[in-house]
């Protein structure tokens, strides 16, 4: 987001502002001298500021709210609404919130071993009870296969020589999947493996939001970037769910052994 793009996106809102204000202010001054024009009832006569002041504000919060939202769900025209420099600095309450309400997960990664793929955790007890009682759930997950070279160089790349820690937690990941996919054999979870050099980026797509961590060259997830996108869109979301879609359809189904 360069500051010409910020400046300009500021400006559209305050001259929406400006329009909308405008209106308020003609629409009250076309409603005071047709009032004035006419035999009303004592009652409106008797509080006609009061009323006139109650229902500018009641405008000025709905333009208020509007113009927050569009906001916050076009920012520079991407749909960015939350950005940290890590990571780590990312409550991850924020994702369980999101996935909480959603009809619709996709998740890609290398493992996603951590906060999700692990029992007894918050994500664990989430998503045990949409595949429960949430019948119309879809939960599709792309991970990296534990023993792709790709994923193998990625680890080297992180720890600066050769090492099982990516291959280790990689397994650990499919265990606990393999575990879901016995438990609730319905259909809802889909689970694909992908050569981890192909993995490029995290996801976490929530019906509409989307959370993104674009992984550096040799930092680990929690060290990298990370994105809060609203609405299926905008350019950002469109981009990335474009290349889910992609390595999706490239990767290999898995099944428990």
């Amino acid at each position: 987001m360069n500051n010409h793009g910020g400046i300009w996106q500021n400006g559209r809102i305050w001259l929406g502002i400006a329009k909308d204000g405008a209106k308020v202010i003609l629409s009250f001054a076309i409603g005071a001298a047709t009032f004035f024009g006419q035999a009303l009832h004592p009652f409106f006569r008797q509080n006609w500021p009061t009323i006139g002041l109650a229902c500018a504000l009641i405008m000025a919060i709905y333009i208020l709210v509007r113009r927050e939202k569009e906001r916050a769900t076009n920012l520079d025209g991407g749909g960015i609404v939350g950005a940290w420099p890590r990571r780590e600095e990312l409550d991850s309450r924020r994702i369980f919130r999101a996935l909480q309400q959603a009809e619709s997960i996709d998740m890609l990664g290398y493992n996603l071993r951590s906060p999700y793929f692990s029992y007894g955790g918050a994500f664990d007890d989430l998503i045990r009870e949409k595949l429960n009682k949430q019948k119309t759930i879809r939960l599709r997950v792309l991970i990296a296969d534990p023993d792709s070279v790709g994923l193998a160089r990625r680890a080297e790349l992180e720890d600066k020589h050769p090492n099982d820690r990516m291959r280790n937690d990689g397994n650990s990941s499919l265990e606990y999947l393999n575990e879901l996919l016995r438990t609730y054999p319905g259909g809802s979870l889909e689970v694909k493996l992908i050569d981890g050099d192909f993995v490029r980026c995290s996801c976490i797509f929530a019906d509409e939001r989307l959370f993104v961590t674009p992984y550096l060259a040799s930092r680990t997830g929690n060290k990298c970037p990370a994105f809060e996108i609203f609405g299926k869109s905008t350019g950002f979301y469109v981009a990335f769910q474009r290349e889910f879609e992609s390595l999706w359809n490239d990767g290999q189904p898995h099944s428990p052994p």
